[in-house]
């Protein structure tokens, strides 16, 4: 079975023309993927789509078998990690190790383990320097290492 499953996808902002139409494809767990194409050709669109953040004009999609139009963005972000283009768009505590722990405590990870997880990316993006600093006065390659940490302390398989 895919990971994921797009049958004949079509996007289209609101009073804009088709940006995305009749889009196929499958992706294979453990599958490497490259998304390329000049600005505005539906990149972000379609990785927004993927993870539930916009929803399709026309076609499916499925996570695993499941229509991702039935699951919550609970249920799809334990299995898939996204990271926006601009890091302050998902940055939002009063500081780096709470940016990082946020999510492993509202998935009710116990505090020895949430500590761990933190520390451990804290530790291998470098960021251990201005763990307790407020995010938005990081660098801006600063605050896409914190953005990364953030998600792949949750280990989502994709």
């Amino acid at each position: 079975m895919a990971f994921w499953e797009v049958q004949n996808l079509s996007f289209a902002y609101p009073r804009r023309e088709e940006l995305l139409h009749s889009l196929s494809f499958t992706i294979e767990e453990g599958e490497a993927v490259a998304l390329m194409g000049p600005n505005g050709s539906g990149k972000t669109t379609l990785g927004k789509l993927l993870v539930g953040i916009l929803k399709p004009s026309a076609g499916q999609i499925l996570l695993e078998g499941s229509d991702l139009a039935e699951l919550s963005l609970a249920e799809i972000g334990a299995k898939v990690g996204y990271i926006f283009q601009n890091p302050e768009k998902q940055i939002f505590t009063p500081s780096v190790e709470e940016e990082i722990a946020f999510g492993l405590r509202f998935r009710g990870y116990d505090e020895a383990e949430t500590r761990r997880r933190v520390n451990d990316m804290l530790a291998y993006f470098e960021l251990t320097h201005c763990a307790g600093q407020f995010p938005y006065n990081l660098s801006q390659g600063e605050k896409q290492r914190l953005a990364i940490a953030a998600v792949l302390a949750l280990e989502p398989r994709f």
